[in-house]
């Protein structure tokens, strides 16, 4: 293949990431001028960028202005995103590694330093994973698991962020740390009680590092999320086909679909709708929400307990 079939499909992956946040005809002049939605000439880390929601924040920084680093395991997936990020004129840099060992934050750490002299303007703490398992369920041969969860859930992003924390000081009231969670931790779901703690725990680290950020001007939020349509759901929506089918029922009908009917939309939130708390958040119009955790769960927990 040429090289300009190779720019093609760059800018044809561009267009379509700019038609998914921003709908037909997309105006990246507007998104980028507009006072309240610019993020011009700010640097932003995302963690957990390679997929789902971590993959949409970064494409929505980047549609406002902001130049990435992408952190995440899939090196590919990144790569390729930060083609597109170029493609849409702004930086991208690529930190790749596991969340929960001290080294990737110290590279990114020294991304931050060798590629933006230290700039650093916005952190998403996003990567982490679920742990879905009864705690009767644990035994000495998987224990490791609880550990795990925690450092990948709560000890990773709270390296990352020390990593890049005197940046986000001097950042002053552009300095914005948000955490991404889930109503899981915030209502306490049966089989995720260690999911539920770690994140439970970000909320109390997103207190403390708004408390701290209030002497220079900068926040710290988090965005507890319901469902969101990522692979997560969509491996345990194919597990749920499996199993109807070998019951003899109808594989074309969604099993999630009972979880849905309890969200307002009687759908799971995209990960564009979901994109777009982080930049309220991460912009002008969330520079006076501080220490908050934002429910984002069409209306799932509300519903469950009316």
């Amino acid at each position: 293949m040429s090289t300009p079939d190779i720019r093609v499909s760059i800018a044809q992956r561009a267009d379509q990431t700019l038609e998914r946040h921003l709908g037909p005809k997309p105006d990246l002049v507007i998104a980028r001028s507009h006072p309240f939605l610019t993020l011009d000439n700010r640097v932003g880390v995302v963690s957990g960028a390679s997929r789902g929601i971590g993959r949409g924040v970064a494409e929505l920084l980047t549609i406002h202005g902001a130049d990435v680093v992408l952190h995440g395991r899939d090196e590919k997936a990144l790569e390729e995103l930060a083609e597109v990020v170029m493609h849409l004129g702004r930086r991208a840099e690529v930190v790749v590694g596991d969340i929960a060992n001290s080294e990737t934050a110290a590279k990114l750490g020294g991304v931050i330093k060798d590629k933006f002299d230290g700039k650093v303007d916005i952190m998403v703490n996003n990567a982490g994973f679920a742990n879905d398992r009864g705690f009767d369920k644990y035994t000495q041969r998987n224990l490791s698991e609880i550990s795990d969860a925690i450092s990948a859930n709560l000890v990773g992003p709270i390296m990352m962020t020390a990593a890049v924390y005197r940046g986000l000081q001097q950042a002053g009231v552009n300095g914005r740390i948000v955490n991404i969670g889930s109503v899981s931790g915030e209502e306490g779901v049966a089989g995720q009680a260690v999911y539920d703690a770690s994140k439970r725990g970000m909320g109390g680290v997103t207190k403390a590092w708004g408390s701290e950020l209030l002497a220079t001007g900068g926040t710290a939020n988090m965005v507890a999320y319901g469902p969101v349509e990522t692979a997560i759901w969509d491996r345990q929506r194919q597990v749920g086909r499996r199993l109807v089918e070998r019951g003899g029922g109808d594989p074309t009908l969604d099993p999630l679909q009972p979880i849905a009917d309890k969200m307002i939309s009687r759908r799971f939130t995209t990960v564009e709708e979901a994109a777009h708390p982080v930049l309220y958040l991460a912009g002008r119009m969330g520079a006076q929400t501080t220490r908050q955790i934002l429910i984002v769960d069409g209306g799932i927990t509300t519903l469950r307990l009316a």
